[in-house]
Formats: structure tokens, sequence, C-alpha cells
């Protein structure tokens, strides 16, 4: 016998058969067990772009260092600026570096759904 066909109510379509997989995973979690989580998801996408500052930093340096004359100035030698920015500079570089190093151990949204099923 013919199987009678089937109309979706959504569409025009004839709809000769229908397929389900809709099975779900449930997870069960505290308040504040989620907001401990996500707080710290939080404090890992401010470290994503904690590299812009010392980077946008360094290469303002750089550029005075390669554009500027440097004189006396408020009662310090031309030597002693010219010390100072390069020092700065090289201060600037070990925090990017740092930064990148943090950077590496951001948390994904994988990461925080394994947290979150407490398969760590």
């Amino acid at each position: 016998m013919h199987k009678p066909q089937r109309r979706s109510k959504f569409t025009s379509v004839n709809v000769h058969e229908v397929h389900t997989n809709v099975s779900q995973e449930i997870i069960e979690i505290t308040a504040d067990k989620l907001t401990i989580i996500l707080n710290e998801h939080i404090d890992s996408l401010a470290k994503n772009k904690e590299w812009q500052t010392p980077l946008s930093l360094i290469i303002t340096i750089m550029l005075v260092l390669s554009t500027t004359s440097f004189r006396v100035a408020f009662g310090l030698a031309a030597e002693t600026w010219s010390a100072i920015f390069i020092l700065s500079c090289g201060i600037c570089v070990m925090w990017l570096i740092k930064t990148l190093l943090d950077h590496r151990s951001a948390i994904s949204v994988a990461d925080i759904l394994r947290i979150i099923k407490n398969k760590e």
C-alpha cells in the first residue's frame, strides 16, 4: 500500500519522511558556581586585549627615539632623557612579552563547557 504524503505546515514542499534527532544534554549548575566561572571568563577576555597597550607604547616610544633630538629640559641632560625613553621601551617590551604569554592561556568556549560540566 502506498504511504500518504505529508504536507509541511511551513512550506509547500511535500514531505515523504521525517527523521528526528533532537536529543539534548542537560547541565545542572548552581548560580554561584556559574557566576564564578563566567567572571573568570570575563577576566580571560580582558587578557586577550592586554597586549594592545604595551605594543602601542612601544610604537610611540620608537617613533620618539627615531625622530627626536633630545636636549636639556627640566634639569635633565639630553642623554638622561634618551636613557629614560630607552628604558621605558625595554620595560614595555617585557610587558608585551608577558601579556602575549598570558594570552596563550585564554579560556575558550569549549573550555568553559568542560569546566561547567566538571570535566576538567
